[in-house]
């Protein structure tokens, strides 16, 4: 066993179960067409997507299957696996727990999975590190792929520990030589944190760009930063947006406040330049080469997913015309739908529009 996994092991207290593995030639069953995971390498169908999961028939199906074949390991899984849709993770993970104890991988996986997303939660962090990495191990050595990728990313997250760092590239070489995106992104943050790897922020762009053409919104957000900022490539504005654009449609956090941030302060400084015109030269810099209609056209999707924010933010332009000709109705309508979606700032703005015009 690896140092950094056994030190994290005996804190967590963790001791993983025998294997026990029984011998699974039970046929498809109603269970398997409903509840089985399109991820999961030892599935018998093409699987169910989380969201799609039928809970109600789901339900029974699996728990006649697990009841008739306690020991099929499958059964128990995707039983845990429709608790885990339904909310009830406990339940879920006290079921992960009795398949990954008969050796079903994936099992350990969805469990090395679980305990890592509640340590980036903040949910007994030290403890549930411990048991994701153990977990992952396990996983690891029942050959699910993506284990290594998670132990590297939890090893590269460790403070100022390089046998870690240098223990992270080993275990994501195998899926960078794969063209993997997930490896590929991993690897461009190492070499932009110097970690395990020499510091070199052109490698980091490079491995970034790898990962962002593969489509991976992480990887596209980070190039697109990178493409931004200038850093281990040549500045390119109309670049950085596309990529960072491209994160944002697949629902990247960090890419949508981006350029919520970004295109706000373009607008910010529409308050200096008439209504329906652009900005003068001398504010390329200031405005990223944007135009005050590609900030207009931004929030416009963001309304269309129903972001409260883009609704706000509409909503003053319009009322104040900031880019076209002052529309106080549609700029009141955009302040109220942000309101009924519970912005604060919305409400205010209604607040205070509604007191000046009393006033008048």
């Amino acid at each position: 066993m690896k140092p950094f996994v056994a030190q994290i092991l005996v804190f967590a207290g963790l001791l993983l179960p025998a294997s026990a593995q029984a011998i699974d030639n039970v046929p498809v069953s109603q269970c398997d067409l409903l509840a089985a995971n399109p991820r999961d390498p030892d599935r018998k169908t093409s699987g169910v997507a989380f969201e799609d999961v039928d809970t109600v028939n789901a339900l029974n199906s699996c728990v006649e299957a697990h009841t008739a074949h306690p020991d099929v390991a499958r059964f128990t899984y995707m039983l845990g696996r429709v608790q885990d849709v339904m909310g009830n993770l406990d339940q879920a993970i006290s079921l992960y727990e009795d398949a990954a104890s008969l050796d079903y991988r994936y099992a350990a996986f969805i469990l090395g999975v679980s305990y890592y997303e509640m340590a980036e939660a903040g949910k007994d962090i030290k403890r549930s590190l411990g048991l994701a990495v153990g977990w992952f191990e396990k996983a690891a050595s029942l050959d699910v792929e993506y284990a290594n990728y998670y132990l590297a990313l939890i090893l590269s997250q460790s403070d100022q520990n390089h046998q870690n760092y240098a223990e992270a590239v080993q275990l994501i070489q195998p899926l960078v030589q794969k063209s993997d995106a997930y490896g590929q992104n991993l690897f461009g943050i190492l070499h932009q944190a110097g970690k395990g790897v020499e510091q070199s922020d052109i490698e980091a762009a490079h491995w970034y760009e790898l990962s962002a053409k593969s489509g991976l919104d992480y990887g596209q957000h980070n190039f697109g930063l990178m493409l931004f900022n200038g850093t281990g490539v040549e500045r390119d504005y109309d670049e950085a947006f596309a990529w960072l654009n491209k994160a944002a449609i697949q629902g990247h956090e960090d890419s949508i406040v981006f350029l919520n941030k970004k295109f706000g302060d373009v607008l910010k400084l529409a308050v200096f330049v008439e209504p329906g015109s652009e900005f003068p030269e001398d504010f390329y810099e200031e405005t990223y080469g944007r135009t005050m209609k590609d900030a207009v056209a931004w929030f416009s999707e963001q309304v269309e997913i129903g972001d409260p924010h883009a609704h706000y933010i509409l909503g003053v332009v319009y009322w104040q015309g900031l880019v076209f000709e002052a529309d106080k109705d549609l700029g009141m309508q955009y302040l109220l739908s942000a309101a009924e979606l519970g912005s604060e700032e919305a409400r205010f703005e209604i607040s205070r529009v509604s007191k000046a015009t009393d006033q008048e």
